[in-house]
Formats: C-alpha cells, structure tokens, sequence
C-alpha cells in the first residue's frame, strides 16, 4: 500500500513539468499571398513573422511560384505577418499585413491579397470614376543619366475617345497631365481601360520620346519612365529614306525633317515565337528617324539615339507589325529581343457578292467623290485588299507629292503647300470629320479598319468643304468593319 502511494506521487511530481515541454511545442503559419490585380499569385514576395511583443524579433521567408510560404517553429505568440514586393510599392500600398495568434503546437493558414483593381481605384483616384471603365497610370519619372535617381517632371498622357451619334463617329483627343513629385511618382487618373495612350515625360530639359502604352483591362497600368538628354537634328528626307550627301540637301524633293538625337545605343535580336531568328526586319525609333534592317542572324544595332525612354517600331513582311517601349541609357543599353508573331493567311477564295454589296451605304460617298473629282487620287478597297497596309501611313508612300516622314509620335504624311517649295501637313478627315493630327496615325485610326482613302495633295485640289485654313491639301479616311468575302 505504501508503495502504490509512492507511485502515485512521482507522476503527480512529472505533471508540471510535462505540461511546461507542452506550452513550449512550436506553432506553425503558412499561407499564401494573392495579386488580384493579376488574378495570380504574387511570387518572389518577402514575408515576415514579427513578434507583437518585440517588434525586433522577426522571421523572414519567401513565397514561391504559387504564392505559398510557410514559417515552422514558431515559439506560441502574437504575431503581424506582413508581405513586401515591389509592386506593391508600385500600386501604392503601403501595407499588407494580417495578425496571427499562436497557442503551442497550433497550425495556422492565412490568405492575403491586393485589393481588387476597382477597389485600388477608388482608393487612389476616388470613387468617382469607379465603374465607368476608367483606371490610372503610375510610375516613377526617373534621370536615364544617373538611374535610377527620381526626380521631379511632368507627364502628359493623349489618348483617342470615341462617340457615336447620329451624323457617325466622332473622334476626339482626350488629354490628362500629372506631376511627379519630389520622389519622382506620379498618378495620372482618368485613363480608359483598355485603351491605348501616348504618353510623353519631361523633366527641366531632359524628356522621353512620345511613349504608345496600351492600358490593361483592369484598368491599372504601372510604368516607371525615363528622361535624358538629346538634341535637335535636322535631316533632309525624302521617300522614307534620309538624304545625307550635300547633292541631295539641295533636292527640292527633300523634306527637312528636325529629329532628335543622342549618344544612346540599343541593340537586339528578332526572332519568332518558336526562336527563329528573322532577317530583314525594319528597326526604327519614333522621333529619331533611325532604323535599320536586321541582318541574316536576325540583329539590329543603333546608335546616336537620345537617351531616356522610347517607342521602337518593328515592321517585317508577313508578320504582325510590333511596337515596344525601351529604356535607353548610357553606354550599352544591353540587348533586347523582339518576337514576332506570322500574319495569318486566308485560303484562295471565291467572291460571291457583287462590288456594291460589299461596299453598301458606307462607301456611297467614295464612289461618288471618285465618279466626280477628277483632282483627287483615290485608294479604292480592292487595293488594300491586294495591300494591306502594316500601319496607316503605308498607303501613302507611293503617291507623287507625299511624304511620309519621321514624328515624334509615329508616322505624319506631309504633302506640299501653295508655294512649290515648302511641306505641310494636311487637313485629316475621317468618316466625315476633321480630326487633329497632334497624334500618330494608327492611334486615331487602325489600318484593318481603312476601307478606302482619298488623297487632294496641293491646296487648289482640295474640295471647298474638306479645306482648311493652311492651304495645305487633305486626306480622307473612310472606315469600317472590312467585309470576308465568302467562301
């Protein structure tokens, strides 16, 4: 009887100490972080562990591929588990976070998220523009010379709004400007979603180029930008290609065209999806007029650019035509990679339906103006047909008293005035309306959506109703949804 009472004293003795190796059994936090601006998981996240009661104590993983981590040995505690990534910073969050409360041996799972794109929206641009399919761009505006220093600048987004009324479609330019602060960031708020923007940043003397930037479906679009510096060239151009002997400077064919230079460089490689190299790809950089072909190994290499951020336009036979952005900076700018995707090709067909079926009401007033305007040049729909243009203004580049020359923001035809010997742009007319031309042809209108054009290249030519106040001639844009011939 003693004995079992002695027995039972030493379990009693084990129980404090069973329960103390209990209270120390570590805990466990795993989870995953999820970007819904995305609709995917944000990887390469740094996610800490921080003691609520010591702030210094702290355990840091990162997530993986699939947005997961997990945190094992956690002595029991409050705990802020708290997520950093660049982007974040980017959208503008400045914190996202969740508490976790540990009890020994507990396993805990935590989901965070970035907001949902219309909820950052309203967040940063107020909850005004919150389901009219606008979003914002932001960025940070920095010195191409001294990347990636911020600085302070202005931004000017341009973009193309359409309205349909009685009389047609109406187009016109919409604009909004940002500042970037001391910081160099930047919000522009008010752009359409999905919608395609030319963008241009300056700071003191130092600019980008005109940027093309086509805003995600979401509505948020992030870019960081940068401004260097350049001059102004003046070359004499003449059907695409510039003129550099001192003849040709005197050809009054030549078109002074000012351009802006640099002592950038930017070198690449064209290939397809499949990572075949492609030759004979036209290379350009917007407002440079500089470009070149790549060669059988399918490379390009330019020099004398300006630096800072730019649009390249990429142009091959048989392939969709592509644009990027780059950023230009000192010395080599290292190399990038185009990739570009065939044209699809129809099979031989056979058209069934008579020429004013397919034209119908739309282009009445084009077989009219071509039955009775004998000073005009017509470009009718069988010869887009045979030709479709890449861009807006390759329809252009044969027809005798046009240019098509190097702009900042792309392609601008230019034809000559009432004096023989100057250049000047045209009045633009598309479906009806005269439309300014401070912005690139493709972005006013798509070249597979050009039915026919007319072109009155000198002042005298131009009908009384198309003219304009500069003397200068016009060009005539009818568009539409291109008829498929049937099978």
């Amino acid at each position: 009887m003693m004995k079992s009472l002695t027995l039972g004293a030493s379990v009693l003795s084990l129980i404090p100490l069973l329960l103390g190796a209990q209270s120390t059994r570590p805990a466990r936090i795993s989870g995953t972080v999820f970007d819904s601006t995305m609709s995917a998981p944000l990887g390469q996240a740094t996610v800490d562990a921080v003691d609520a009661n010591d702030p210094l104590r702290l355990w840091t993983t990162t997530t993986d591929a699939k947005g997961e981590f997990t945190f094992d040995a956690l002595p029991p505690g409050r705990y802020a588990v708290a997520v950093s990534h660049p982007r974040l910073d980017s959208l503008g969050i400045r914190q996202l976070s969740r508490g976790v409360a540990l009890r020994a041996g507990d396993r805990e799972r935590v989901r965070l998220g970035v907001p949902s794109a219309p909820t950052l929206i309203g967040q940063v641009c107020g909850d005004s523009i919150v389901g009219q399919r606008l979003g914002y761009v932001r960025g940070v505006l920095r010195d191409a010379d001294r990347a990636p220093l911020a600085v302070s600048g202005t931004v000017r987004l341009h973009w193309l709004e359409l309205s349909i009324t009685e009389g047609g479609i109406g187009r016109q330019i919409a604009s909004v400007e940002a500042r970037a602060d001391d910081s160099g960031r930047f919000t522009a708020c008010g752009v359409p979603a999905e919608g395609v923007l030319q963008l241009r940043a300056w700071s003191g003397g130092d600019s980008t180029g005109v940027l093309e930037l086509s805003v995600p479906y979401n509505g948020i679009l992030l870019r960081d930008l940068y401004v260097g510096r350049g001059r102004t060239a003046t070359v004499a151009w003449r059907d695409s290609v510039p003129l550099t002997t001192p003849e040709s400077a005197a050809d009054t064919a030549a078109v002074e065209v000012r351009v802006r230079r640099g002592d950038g460089t930017l070198r690449g490689t064209t290939r397809t999806g499949e990572g075949t190299a492609v030759s004979d790809v036209r290379v350009s950089v917007w407002g440079t007029g500089l470009g070149v072909r790549t060669t059988a190994e399918g490379q390009f290499f330019l020099n004398d650019l300006p630096l800072g951020s730019h649009t390249v336009d990429v142009r091959a036979i048989g392939y969709l035509p592509t644009r990027q952005i780059v950023d230009v900076l000192p010395g080599d700018s290292g190399r990038i990679e185009f990739n570009l995707d065939r044209m699809a090709r129809l099979d031989t067909i056979r058209i069934m339906a008579t020429r004013e079926q397919i034209l119908e009401r739309r282009l009445a007033e084009f077989e009219l103006n071509r039955k009775t305007r004998g000073l005009g040049r017509f470009i009718p729909p069988e010869a887009l047909e045979r030709h479709p243009p890449l861009r807006v203004a390759d329809m252009f580049r044969t027809i005798p008293g046009l240019r098509v020359v190097p702009a900042a923001g792309g392609d601008a035809v230019v034809m000559r005035g009432q004096s023989f010997g100057q250049w000047c742009a045209p009045e633009l007319w598309i479906d009806g309306v005269r439309t300014v031309t401070n912005m690139g042809l493709d972005v006013l209108v798509n070249a597979q959506d050009v039915l026919a054009a007319e072109v009155y290249n000198s002042g005298a030519a131009v009908p009384a109703q198309l003219a304009g106040f500069t003397g200068c001639g016009a060009i005539v844009l009818h568009t539409g949804m291109r008829e498929r011939a049937r099978r």
